[in-house]
């Protein structure tokens, strides 16, 4: 062999040591703070979505509901006098 069979064994260690060198070089110096995996925030004067109540996409839909349910509730049918 080349370099000989201690050489395989020696690997494992330098590489472990190589990986940790470098993922605390890039926990230490990397941009990955200030990276946003979602660029879609809210509109000033919104509340953040927190994850816990209704989708911002859905919260339109619910309101509209809303204001149809409130003017049908001010506007009771017409009952029939037999």
């Amino acid at each position: 062999m080349l370099i000989g069979e201690e050489a395989l064994w020696w690997s494992f260690p330098v590489g472990s040591i190589t990986s940790l060198a470098l993922a605390a070089t890039y926990y230490r110096f990397g941009r990955w703070r200030t990276m946003h995996m979602i660029e879609d925030r809210p509109a000033a004067g919104e509340p953040p979505d927190t994850g816990l109540g209704m989708p911002r996409q859905r919260a339109s839909f619910a309101r509209d509901a809303e204001r149809l349910n409130d003017s049908a509730q001010a506007f009771p049918p017409a009952t029939s006098i037999a």
